[in-house]
């Protein structure tokens, strides 16, 4: 049995009694041979016998530090180990740059003076060291022609890793080579996920209670691997404090990141197995696993994203239209909505120019099938009427990227949805509102006529019988005639206005109340505007909603009322609330019934056409009572409304005329 020897400097020999007993104890191959100053160390290994030095710091004739340096210029293989009573940041970094494989203090682990009897955790921790740097010695050294061969034989598992096609097959591959050519019998990988690294696979000779899921934000030596992306092998574990309690059983570990994906680990039983050929061979290895599965992971996303394209494209109700961009737009494929709105097999058009196959009605003067390329950057679809499988129809065409990620897409898609049943309403509510203005023109004419005819004659009798004569029923006829002519203007403006606005414009709150205000002949009211809003809303029919509430608050209040018109504190839109006797609740529920009035005097149609027009902009008209007492309309609106200003107050005097 060949011996190991030890060299132990230091001048105390209890020192040295105590760590030889320890050395000895497991391992019955090491001699420990003492030197009590430098220089006598020197002599010592200089004739080459010597495997181990393990030295104080604090020598008579000199330092350590200083020592194990000279040594390990002249004998590269000796093992150095600083063992000291004089530990301090200072001396462990004159220590790591003197290049010695272990520094440790005598006090490890104790709470003694820097004097004071060292630890058996420093002895542990010295016999490991010493332990580990005689096995590494022993170690077989690998040739260049044998690393150059299991790199030869890398790039062959790298064929196999290519040709993978799930992830789980790769890491098997990678657990086989790393037993077979590196010759590391006990590996695991372990995949980041939710926050941890979890083993995906192991080899035939991994304990299994050696292996277990670890947070990646721990102190686990495979966490900090995995979040420094920096490679990690140490040669005894045991003097490593910190690694994971289920590897303080193997003597030494190599753990090496897969990119971001993960770690890859080899334990082994023995002490300093791994060295840093081994580190550079399993980071080989490593970089090929992770472009292997970066490559599965990048084809699985293409096939999820491909897919949900053609489940999107086959089944979304409208017609689809995918085109290829290069020179004249050509179809790639359509869907079947696509094929039986435009009635033609789906198959038969690939690669035709769109324009063959869409065409425009002749009555549309040409108009082009297909916005153009140019609108995929625009946000507004296209509208175009088309040649379908029944006849003329109306879309809306959105053009899209197939990749919205890329600056020029070479593909896009083209949406064509069906609008045709809102356009043939707009154009039967268009027809009807005609029709309902002619039928309301042609009414009003033959009302009107008779009773111009009866005003003229009431004229002529009211002159006949001269001023001095008793005229009341005359003048109740007249009254009468007056309200027939009120009743036929109402009519007129219900039947007119309609349900449904063309083209609102933003419109100022308190310049469209403005408007109306002066078109009525109110001389004793007054109109207050408590605030601003921008309103999106038709200009004459607005009018028309106040002309009506101003009337209203006159009419069926008092002749001197004062309105008030803003907008509403609690959300968008507006009120017109006045200071007269108010409007009953129990009455509030019918005062929009056409023919709903309270006097003889009334048309019953003002509020009506109040909430017509308010119906027609989608909003809402309320009643309530307002903070004076009298009648308070609101009118939440439908699309908000921007304020103008905060507080910009308006007054309308009663005017001097009558």
């Amino acid at each position: 049995m060949s011996t190991h020897v030890v060299l132990v400097v230091d001048a105390n020999t209890e020192v040295v009694d105590d760590l030889a007993t320890r050395l000895t104890a497991t391992d019955q191959s090491v001699v420990v041979r003492s030197a009590a100053t430098a220089t006598a160390a020197e002599e010592a290994v200089a004739d080459g016998s010597v495997d181990c030095i393990v030295s104080e710091h604090g020598l008579e004739d000199g330092d350590g530090v200083e020592l194990l340096c000279r040594l390990g210029g002249g004998y590269p293989d000796l093992t150095r180990v600083l063992f000291t009573d004089a530990g301090s940041e200072a001396v462990a970094s004159d220590a790591i740059d003197a290049g010695v494989d272990a520094y440790v203090p005598k006090q490890l682990g104790g709470a003694g003076a820097v004097d004071s009897p060292a630890t058996m955790a420093a002895y542990d921790r010295v016999a490991s060291a010493v332990e580990a740097g005689l096995d590494a010695a022993g170690r077989p050294t690998v040739t260049p022609e044998e690393t150059a061969a299991k790199i030869d034989t890398l790039h062959d598992v790298a064929m196999d890793l290519e040709s993978c096609t799930v992830e789980a097959d790769i890491y098997q591959v990678a657990v086989d080579a790393a037993d077979m050519v590196l010759e590391f019998d006990m590996s695991n990988i372990d995949i980041v996920e939710d926050g941890r690294l979890k083993p995906v696979q192991t080899s035939a000779e991994m304990p299994k209670e050696g292996v277990e899921s670890v947070p990646l934000d721990g102190e686990s030596v495979a966490a900090r691997v995995a979040r420094t992306g920096e490679a990690m092998y140490t040669e005894d574990l045991r003097q490593v404090l910190d690694a994971d309690p289920t590897q303080m059983t193997y003597r030494s570990g190599l753990t090496v990141p897969i990119s971001d994906i993960g770690v890859f680990q080899a334990i082994s039983e023995e002490v300093a197995a791994f060295d840093q050929a081994d580190v550079d061979l399993a980071e080989t290895l490593m970089q090929h696993v992770a472009e292997s599965v970066k490559r599965i992971r990048f084809q699985r996303t293409l096939r999820e994203e491909r897919d949900r394209f053609a489940a999107l494209f086959e089944n979304v109700p409208d017609p689809v239209v995918r085109l290829r961009t290069a020179g004249t737009p050509t179809i790639a494929a359509v869907n079947e909505a696509f094929a039986g709105t435009f009635d033609f097999d789906a198959g038969s058009v690939v690669g035709r120019p769109l324009e063959t196959v869409l065409t425009a009605p002749e009555t549309a003067g040409g108009v082009s099938v297909f916005p153009g390329i140019e609108a995929a950057d625009n946000t507004a679809p296209t509208e175009l009427r088309l040649v379908a499988a029944d006849g003329p129809r109306d879309f809306l065409v959105h053009v899209v990227p197939v990749d919205l990620t890329a600056s020029e897409s070479d593909e896009v898609y083209g949406f064509y949805a069906d609008i045709t049943p809102t356009k043939e309403r707009k154009r039967e509510l268009a027809r009807q509102n005609e029709r309902l203005d002619e039928f309301a023109s042609i009414v009003s004419h033959d009302l009107r006529n008779p009773l111009n005819i009866a005003e003229g004659h009431l004229q002529l009798a009211t002159d006949r019988i001269g001023p001095d004569e008793d005229l009341d029923d005359l003048d109740e006829v007249e009254r009468a005639h007056g309200r027939m002519r009120d009743l036929i203007e109402n009519l007129l403006s219900l039947a007119r206005s309609g349900s449904v606005v063309q083209e609102p414009d933003e419109l100022s709150l308190t310049a469209t109340a403005g408007q109306a205000w002066s078109s009525v002949h109110l001389p004793n009211a007054r109109l207050e505007t408590t605030g601003d809003v921008r309103l999106r809303a038709d200009r004459d029919r607005l009018v028309d909603l106040f002309v009506n509430l101003f009337r209203n608050a006159v009419d069926h209040g008092r002749p001197d009322a004062t309105v008030r018109v803003g907008p509403l504190d609690d959300r968008a839109g507006f009120y017109v609330a006045d200071d007269g006797p108010g409007i009953p609740e129990a009455a509030r529920d019918e005062v929009f019934d056409s023919g709903y009035t309270t006097t003889d005097e009334g048309t019953g149609f003002g509020l009506a056409i109040v909430h017509q027009v308010a119906t027609a902009h989608d909003w809402t008209a309320t009643v309530t009572e307002s903070e004076h007492g009298g009648a308070r309309f609101e009118f939440p609106t439908a699309d908000g409304s921007e304020p103008l200003a905060t507080e910009h107050a308006m007054s309308v005097e009663p005017s001097d005329e009558d």
